[in-house]
């Protein structure tokens, strides 16, 4: 099966991109990242950028599908158009969740406004035009069982396949020659929606027991932790270099994100051999409970603690981290491929309305 899959996003670590590029990598020479953006350069040799739809349309003329991110929704629809091929989109975020979900004082102003205007505005009305491009695509693909959900109730998709992101786990693996020393904080994208209230308890567990903090993430709120001073390391938004370093010092990963999709940092913890706490229940979790219990828990203010000095304990247990090892490698590259070029053959996921 030939597929193009298209990249338009000057920031090739985020997530809307990752899935795509990882895609076409395990895909065979008959599939290539494209792109008509001038700022876009991968050091791939299955990369074109054809600078232009009608240039694009050349280079993907007689492949099978064109696979877009849901943000590249409209550009994809575009392509569809002038070179007659099958669109298949890949939902991941869908437009206006967020601004729904977060509270009006969200420090983000687009997503306050969204909220504002979902109060005085029906929000099937605020939506209607992305359904009509929804239902406009010959294959819809939900990241995840959250969003094939929304895409059923909010979006009227009647079925959706899901097939959950690639995560990298040759590159997230475990290493023995990094000492685990510390406890390691997620916060997630959104400042607005994480559960600062909990780190008090995490650092008092830590020092307790002789370990550092490290947080990360790009929804940090440096008040909130800026009253530690050096009993924490705040990373901020880091590498993929440094991630898996940080993943394999810790003993145990903690999510305070009070809502996720899907989420990459729980999987790529376990690939690094490291457990987890989140205080949401995320798709990987619900598939992780029917595999191995006990290397993901779903923890909250009255357990935190406790769950802590579970997985602190338990430090030392090999068999542990080979479990966490075990349930990650299901999201492996090839098996996320696999399942991708499935959905695409069986040709299902969309219900013309």
């Amino acid at each position: 099966m030939k597929i193009a899959f298209l990249i338009d996003d000057d920031d090739l670590t985020n997530g809307g991109a990752r899935p795509l590029i990882n895609w076409a990598r395990h895909s065979g020479s008959d599939c290539k990242i494209v792109s008509i953006s001038s700022k876009l350069k991968i050091e791939d040799s299955n990369f074109i950028n054809a600078g232009s739809i009608a240039e694009l349309s050349k280079v993907i003329y007689g492949y099978d599908y064109l696979v877009v991110s849901d943000h590249n929704l409209g550009l994809g629809l575009k392509i569809k158009k002038a070179a007659g091929i099958k669109l298949a989109v890949y939902v991941q975020i869908l437009f206006g969740m967020h601004g729904l979900w977060l509270k009006s004082n969200s420090s983000t102003f687009l997503k306050r406004l969204f909220f504002l205007i979902s109060t005085i505005i029906p929000f099937r009305f605020l939506t209607r035009g992305y359904r009509r491009k929804l239902k406009s695509c010959d294959v819809i693909i939900a990241n995840s069982e959250n969003i094939e959900t929304l895409l059923n109730f909010v979006y009227g998709i009647e079925e959706a396949p899901i097939v959950f992101p690639p995560v990298d786990t040759d590159f997230f693996s475990p290493s023995a020659e990094i000492k685990k020393d510390s406890i390691l904080i997620f916060t997630g994208r959104e400042e607005d929606d994480n559960n600062y209230s909990l780190i008090p308890k995490i650092v008092k567990v830590a020092l307790e027991n002789g370990l550092k903090v490290q947080v990360f993430g790009r929804g940090i709120k440096l008040q909130h932790l800026d009253l530690y001073g050096p009993q924490i390391s705040i990373n901020g938004r880091i590498s993929d270099y440094e991630l898996v370093i940080l993943y394999n010092r810790s003993l145990v990963t903690i999510c305070i994100q009070k809502q996720e999709f899907f989420g990459y940092v729980p999987i790529e913890s376990m690939s690094c051999g490291t457990p987890v706490i989140t205080l949401y229940r995320h798709d990987a979790e619900k598939f992780i409970s029917n595999c191995e219990e006990g290397c993901i828990i779903r923890s909250d203010a009255g357990s935190i603690e406790r769950d802590m000095i579970h997985f602190i304990r338990n430090s030392s247990d090999s068999s542990l981290r080979e479990k966490c090892r075990r349930v990650a490698l299901d999201f492996s590259v090839d098996k996320s491929t696999d399942r991708l070029k499935e959905a695409l053959m069986k040709n299902r996921g969309i219900h013309k309305g």
